[in-house]
């Protein structure tokens, strides 16, 4: 009576059973109101389980009459018709028992509902992660704590091969960090299929109870990714660069309006000057006061070459393309540049020329100007002496190939307030300078669709680099 009062207090009921008939009868009062049936009654077996649906009702009395035939003690987990309760389950477990009037089963029915319902959950959720596992477009692999696979999805699988039960070299870092209760991320890339892919690679610890109890590893292919990105920063490339174009088209329209009216109003006031001082030098041959005619006549010229300049930096360019070597085109502007400089013996030139790189259209009298203006600064950043690296070579990026003209001087470098503008115009280090070489420089460069890029530190010297187009047929 102990034990029967003892199952009033679960979802349970007690019964006994005639081993031939299978007759059952209830123990206890709650046992019947759960199950709906009269306690201490003995009740056909037929009649009384016709609470459990139709077949799960015949394997419930199997299990019965086996364990009426053997002894064994056994448990049935089995659906019940209770009202009001459409998805009620229960646990029928019955042994054989000797009892004063002879042998019987005794047993307990248990609803088992809310346990059926997490396992039945559990599996639907392990179910799905598996399927999740089969299907996602990723790499995913568990390791325990020898750093031996255990688990590893197909994708897995299909890229490196079946490890489980094994160690992989490649994991076996991150798995030693992960053991030690690290998380790691890492890009690397790969090859599939005979081309590079990108990855990005996640290990963590798998925590129970706080104690690390495996290692999870993921890899995801970013390629798609990656080459999104790359795309991506081209057009912010190519609009910062549209939108700078668009802002030196203003500056030279506007540059435009005001070289007109200097060539105006400072030419021909120039030009007046000119003939006059040509004049007063016939009037002061041999007298001191020719010195200062010929310090008039220079001025008189550097103004005239800053019109000059200054026309040029606005005017419309035309290109006359021919085929030319450019690396002929780079040592035409160096030797005029030295010779103009006049310290041809002061300055040590290291020139590297790949003569492999083909003729190429271009418009060799305005790149030969350019070339004199690049020439002319990085001699001025050496007023004494100093060393003169020229390189002429190819150069194959995202974009295309390249010939890659670079000029570096072992001069002071620039201050950083200069390199910020130093290609608006009239922006220069030099009390004699113009500020326009490099505007002028800039728009030959970009005339042949190439690209100028000008860095510098100072005490470290300058570099500047032209950048022209190879032909497809040449890259």
């Amino acid at each position: 009576m102990d034990l029967i009062a003892l199952f009033d207090f679960v979802d349970g009921a007690v019964f006994s059973a005639e081993v031939e008939s299978l007759a059952v009868t209830l123990r206890g009062a709650r046992s019947g109101e759960r199950l709906g049936r009269p306690c201490d009654v003995a009740i056909d077996a037929a009649e009384f389980w016709r609470f459990v649906p139709d077949h799960e009702r015949a394997e419930v009395l199997e299990v019965l009459r086996a364990v009426a035939a053997d002894g064994v003690a056994r448990s049935i987990e089995h659906p019940a018709r209770i009202a009001g309760r459409p998805d009620a389950w229960f646990r029928t477990s019955a042994r054989a028992l000797d009892a004063d009037d002879g042998p019987r089963l005794v047993g307990v029915i248990m609803d088992i509902t809310n346990v059926h319902h997490v396992e039945t959950q559990s599996l639907e959720i392990e179910s799905w992660l598996v399927a999740l596992g089969e299907t996602m477009p990723l790499d995913f692999w568990i390791c325990d704590l020898d750093g031996a696979c255990v688990l590893q999805n197909p994708a897995s699988r299909h890229r490196r091969g079946n490890l489980l039960g094994r160690t992989s070299p490649d994991w076996d870092r991150c798995t030693q960090r992960a053991l030690r209760g690290e998380s790691t991320r890492e890009e690397l890339v790969a090859e599939l299929a005979g081309a590079g892919r990108h990855y990005v690679r996640i290990v963590s610890p798998v925590r129970r109870d706080g104690a690390v109890h495996a290692v999870l590893g993921v890899e995801i292919d970013v390629t798609e990714l990656k080459e999104t990105e790359e795309r991506l920063r081209r057009s912010l490339a190519e609009l910062r660069e549209t939108q700078d174009s668009l802002v030196r088209r203003k500056q030279l329209a506007a540059m435009g309006e005001m070289s007109a009216l200097v060539a105006h109003e400072v030419r021909n006031p120039l030009g007046v000057v000119s003939n006059a001082l040509a004049l007063l030098r016939r009037q002061t041959t041999g007298s001191p006061a020719t010195e200062l005619c010929e310090i008039i006549d220079e001025e008189v010229k550097r103004l005239d070459r800053l019109v000059a300049n200054l026309l040029d930096s606005v005017r419309p360019m035309r290109l006359e393309l021919a085929p030319a070597l450019v690396e002929e085109v780079v040592d035409g502007a160096l030797a005029h540049a030295l010779r103009a400089d006049g310290r041809e013996r002061g300055i040590r030139v290291h020139r590297s020329v790949d003569h492999t790189i083909p003729p190429m259209l271009v418009d060799a009298n305005l790149l030969d100007r350019a070339l004199r203006n690049v020439f002319q600064n990085a001699l001025q950043a050496m007023p004494s002496s100093g060393d003169l690296f020229l390189a002429v070579e190819r150069e194959l990026d995202a974009d295309g190939a390249w010939t890659r003209v670079s000029i570096r001087d072992s001069g002071p470098g620039l201050p950083q307030d200069v390199r910020d503008r130093m290609f608006d115009p009239f922006v220069t280090t030099r009390a004699t300078g113009s500020g326009l070489g490099l505007t002028i420089v800039r728009r030959v460069v970009e005339e042949h669709h190439g690209r100028l890029e000008i860095s510098s530190e100072a005490g470290c010297g300058t570099t500047c680099v032209l950048r022209l187009p190879l032909p497809s047929s040449a890259g």
